[in-house]
């Protein structure tokens, strides 16, 4: 029986589809173990999203009952320990040896500290402070409430590295100074980039597609996950921008998180409300790629907490939000 690329395509949505309501009682907390796992939510997005693809990818592999929160919990930790392996970045294994008999896996954080950990940003920028598998560790057992036994099956370790491991987190959060900075720079365009940043916005905000595609480079990969993909600029043009431009959107350019993004605005009863949030690489003179984040709903709303601004969740039959 052949089958066609259509059907295949449609059924894959579909089960994918009931693949996120399998996992969607937890999908945020596992947004937010991503962000502070890689210390930044456009990195801990990028888990996340991948997390996502190879849960649903391996999920016909398994052939003994799943939790689902163990289950991408996992994945999501082996991945970014594979990343920094790969990278040479990984500490020292854990080693049982080093680690006293007599332990103390009952060591209790400072008042203080547990009230900084009460915020995303805390929680990101403390942990940030410690080795990685400290950080997975304290992360896994402190925050997100799985046991020694649970995690240590996600590190490839022993429950008694877990809770050695957990230790010497809680020790170091309690020498650290809590006083709270952001260090996060900003790398700026180089003016030939910058210029065509500019014209981009201005396009965007004219509702000009003309002079949109006229700044993109011909092979310009459009990056909507988990929405779409589109891999050059006759596919956006006949796709995402089949329809032209909203009319009553303004984009701005921000700092968010360390990186200049371009932030689209469109009112809703009267308030402005964060629509979209891209940002795009300049190769020769054009833009080679934007990233878009109008599907990522865990991005989105942490952002507009960021930037003090609310977030339209209804965009669209396709889109809610709110339910």
């Amino acid at each position: 029986m052949e089958i066609s690329t259509d059907s295949l395509i449609a059924n894959t949505r579909e089960t994918q589809s009931k693949f996120m309501d399998f996992i969607s009682d937890f999908k945020t907390d596992l947004w937010k173990y991503c962000r502070y796992i890689t210390g930044s939510p456009w990195d801990g997005e990028d888990l996340f999203q991948e997390t996502l693809l190879k849960a649903y990818g391996k999920l016909s592999q398994q052939w003994h009952p799943v939790q689902p929160k163990a289950y991408v919990f996992r994945i999501a930790t082996n991945t970014w320990i594979d990343q920094k392996r790969r990278n040479k970045e990984l500490e020292t294994e854990f080693d049982e040896a080093f680690i006293p008999h007599d332990i103390n896996t009952n060591i209790r954080i400072d008042d203080q500290v547990i009230s900084q950990l009460e915020t995303q940003r805390a929680i990101q920028d403390l942990t940030q402070n410690l080795p990685l598998k400290q950080r997975v560790a304290f992360l896994l057992t402190e925050v997100f409430s799985f046991n020694a036994k649970e995690a240590a099956s996600f590190l490839q370790s022993t429950p008694g590295a877990v809770y050695a491991s957990t230790r010497r987190a809680k020790e170091k959060l309690n020498e650290m100074n809590l006083q709270e900075s952001d260090n996060r720079k900003v790398i700026p365009p180089s003016k030939e980039e910058e210029k065509i940043l500019q014209a981009y916005v201005h396009a965007l905000n004219e509702g000009n597609v003309e002079e949109l595609l006229g700044l993109m480079h011909e092979t310009i990969h459009t990056d909507a996950t988990p929405g779409f993909q589109e891999y050059d600029k006759e596919e956006t043009k006949s796709g995402s921008l089949a329809h032209g431009l909203p009319s009553n959107i303004v984009v701005e350019q921000v700092n968010l998180w360390g990186r200049q993004v371009m932030v689209a605005y469109m009112e809703e009863n009267g308030v402005q409300k964060i629509h979209n949030i891209q940002y795009h690489y300049v190769v020769d003179g054009k833009v080679s790629y934007s990233r878009t984040f109008y599907f990522c709903k865990e991005l989105m709303l942490e952002a507009g907490k960021e930037l003090g601004d609310p977030v339209q969740t209804v965009k669209g039959p396709n889109i809610n939000w709110e339910s």
